[in-house]
């Protein structure tokens, strides 16, 4: 499916889809804001983790490849080619805007918290709103006349003055203002869509109410991180088994092979191009949600455990000690 469904007139379907999509652009900001409440302390940062990042998407691009490729294609010396060079390559395409953007945000996190270290509180105000409403215009009209670095700068500089000043605030309160901003997103995208019915051009609207950087989906972020920081972890094995593949099913999910409109898993094996219009669509798409997860969680699993036996070589991880400490020896 694609950001088109969402012109189609409105039905229960239609609602539960968009339901399902607000709440994948919420988890995205959500991650800056983790990242950002967790690093808007710290002077340096470990050249080496971005090397694993980039391998880690190397690698689950290079295993999704090769599973298309035997599975569904046909297995050629040009075909294996392309897929090792589309690995490559995945790290720094367009295809993954967000790993692009996060390497550039995580190596500037030096950098950002010495601008934010001596501004004063009114001046990190006005900042905010500056660039805030800045952000907003140019994402609803599409100018891209900022990059990725600076939606995250603008989230981290948030996320910074209210770890700041406000400390760890009301878990209720974030609760409320969560659950409020998500309805109003949830709220504003039905009306666009009933209403595109009379006006076509205003359907278009809705992917740039809840795409990207959005005020509410930003606030609806960083009230849902704040909800639940403070809260004990649980000791379930299940849980500290799925977290650290979570990366790697982002990444299968979002691959050329696995996820997009011709995806393998989507289109190819549990047909939902046309699943929309299906009376039993809601439940047609919890199953194959749930089938997509662990199929991504077996081989990001998989592909985790050998990158992590790779890094804990001897050489490899001498290799990567001593470019943290040649790194930071700049910062």
């Amino acid at each position: 499916m694609s950001w088109e469904f969402y012109l189609e007139p409105f039905t229960l379907n239609i609602a539960f889809a968009m339901l399902l999509g607000n709440w994948g652009q919420v988890a995205v900001a959500a991650y800056i804001v983790m990242s950002s409440y967790y690093f808007c302390d710290t002077t340096k940062v470990k050249l080496s983790k971005v090397i694993i990042l980039v391998f880690e998407t190397q690698m689950m691009c290079f295993t999704a490849g090769i599973i298309y490729t035997v599975g569904f294609a046909e297995v050629t010396i040009k075909t294996l080619v392309r897929v090792i060079l589309t690995a490559m390559v995945s790290p720094f395409s367009g295809h993954y805007w967000f790993i692009q953007g996060y390497i550039i945000f995580y190596l500037s996190i030096p950098l950002l918290n010495i601008a934010l270290r001596d501004i004063k509180r009114m001046n990190h105000q006005r900042l905010m709103i500056v660039f805030g409403i800045l952000l907003f215009i140019c994402d609803f009209f599409q100018i891209r006349a900022f990059g990725t670095l600076v939606d995250f700068a603008f989230i981290f500089s948030i996320t910074c003055y209210i770890k700041r000043y406000y400390g760890a605030g009301n878990r209720r309160k974030s609760v409320i203002l969560t659950v409020g901003c998500f309805l109003s997103i949830f709220a504003a995208c039905i009306i666009l869509n009933i209403f595109g019915k009379y006006q076509p051009d205003i359907a278009f609207m809705i992917p740039r109410i809840f795409v990207h950087w959005n005020p509410l989906i930003v606030c609806c972020a960083i009230s849902l991180f704040w909800s639940v920081k403070d809260r004990k972890r649980s000791g379930s094995k299940i849980i500290y088994t799925i977290a650290p593949t979570a990366f790697g099913i982002y990444l299968l999910h979002e691959n050329i092979y696995f996820g997009g409109r011709d995806s393998l898993l989507w289109i190819k094996i549990l047909h939902l191009d046309d699943a929309v219009t299906n009376p039993y669509f809601v439940f047609q798409l919890l199953v194959s949600g749930l089938i997509v997860f662990l199929i991504c969680m077996v081989v990001a699993f998989a592909v985790r455990v050998i990158i992590n036996s790779v890094c804990n070589i001897k050489p490899v991880h001498r290799g990567l000690t001593k470019v943290d400490d040649w790194y930071g020896g700049y910062l």
